[in-house]
């Protein structure tokens, strides 16, 4: 977590209404104690603070030396830094109250971005995964056909000796031969391919034979 210049002035502005000269103590329990409430506004914010930034507000907010305010800010930042590093490595009961107090709302705000970046990752998905889509599948059109399939049974039913579309075909009855042909439609299914083959069937024994004529 960091804290914008902004944000630290405001922390300055609200939580340190007495400036004193404690935060040159050597003693962080000190330094924390008496600025409490900028240690507590800060914490919730951020768990480091730069010395850097702090010298550049409190010139502004304390009317400080360059000199002070480096002293100023350099101090404030061990004394946090110090809260967080005892609060992890020390029996919460060994600390003092001040680096106890600073230390849970430290941890406290640790908790809260956590969470909050926890439930923000729960709704949105992993960068560069995305939900499996299965292709659509194409749908293949099944081959034209140029009429129903006959068997052959049902040709020789329809166009045989006797039947009236073979007489039709056959003509008059003096006539010396019946022929007929048929052609009909055979489909052959293989692996993923419908093959249509049209053959001519000629059945011999359909063909009449030519009446011989008696002698005298």
């Amino acid at each position: 977590m960091c804290i914008d210049l902004g944000d630290l002035a405001e922390c300055l502005k609200t939580g340190i209404k007495k400036l004193g000269s404690e935060y040159l103590s050597p003693d962080y329990e000190v330094v924390l104690k008496h600025y409490e409430d900028f240690f507590m506004l800060v914490a919730a914010r951020t768990s480091r603070l730069n010395k850097g930034a702090l010298a550049t507000c409190a010139k502004t907010q304390f009317g400080m030396t360059a000199s002070e305010a480096m002293l100023f800010g350099k101090h404030m930042a061990a004394a946090l830094a110090s809260a967080k590093k005892r609060g992890e490595t020390v029996v919460s009961r060994s600390l003092a109250p001040s680096e106890r107090k600073t230390y849970k709302a430290l941890e406290m705000a640790r908790l809260s971005t956590t969470s909050a970046s926890s439930k923000k990752e729960g709704t949105e998905p992993p960068p560069g995964k995305e939900e499996a889509t299965e292709p659509p599948r194409k749908k293949v059109k099944a081959a034209p056909t140029d009429g129903p399939m006959l068997s052959p049974s049902r040709v020789v039913n329809m166009y045989g000796p006797g039947s009236p579309k073979a007489m039709k075909r056959g003509g008059s009855a003096g006539s010396t031969h019946v022929k007929y042909g048929k052609t009909f439609h055979k489909k052959e299914h293989r692996v993923g391919i419908k093959v249509v083959s049209t053959r001519t069937y000629m059945p011999s024994t359909l063909v009449a034979p030519r009446a011989e004529s008696q002698q005298s």
